[in-house]
């Protein structure tokens, strides 16, 4: 029965918490994802996660990615998962979202993973997310583990309408939940 309703069953507390929250963003369409990141380890976790669930994390190359390399930092990755690093700016976000948007015909969705690297403030970061999710037709999907050392920040991001994922393992899983449950059966 709740199959046929597409209702996403869930078995805990935080399970429940990400799923909702992932209702909060725009349907995902597809499989593809793109993986943005500038710490390395928890795009690797990412990855494997939403490669065991059924995910894809198709390889990014040819001409715009070379162009949107040259607009990051040298030790960059665009390749996917594309990772602009601990010194990564707002701007260079902004350049790797609206290339995912607009140029990769291969990426369905984005997870932005940003927390605080300890090095500079992240309002703007976290300021140009807010507006991408809502202009892009992609998903844009903001996963924010520093819950501690940006308190401030991600309240306010919050305050803004949106929901976060602490947690990419957890948001992955749910991804992924979302993604293999068949829509409403028909009448």
């Amino acid at each position: 029965l709740m199959r046929k309703a597409g209702i996403v069953r869930c078995h805990n507390r935080t399970e429940l918490a990400y799923v909702a929250a992932l209702f909060t963003y725009k349907q995902l369409t597809g499989k593809r994802i793109a993986i943005v990141t500038h710490a390395g380890g928890p795009a690797v976790m990412l990855t494997d996660t939403l490669s065991e669930g059924g995910m894809e994390i198709p390889h990014i190359s040819g001409e715009a990615a070379d162009s949107l390399l040259e607009k990051l930092f040298p030790g960059s990755s665009v390749a996917n998962p594309i990772d602009f690093l601990a010194t990564g700016t707002a701007a260079q976000l902004g350049y790797i979202i609206d290339s995912c948007e607009n140029e990769f015909s291969n990426i369905d969705a984005m997870a932005v993973i940003f927390g605080s690297p300890g090095l500079f403030p992240v309002d703007d970061v976290y300021s140009l997310l807010h507006d991408k999710i809502r202009i892009c037709s992609k998903p844009v999907f903001p996963i924010m583990p520093s819950v501690i050392n940006v308190k401030r920040e991600i309240a306010e991001f919050i305050a803004h309408g949106n929901a976060i994922f602490p947690d990419e393992v957890l948001f992955g899983r749910a991804l992924c939940k979302v993604a293999a449950t068949p829509a409403p059966a028909e009448t």
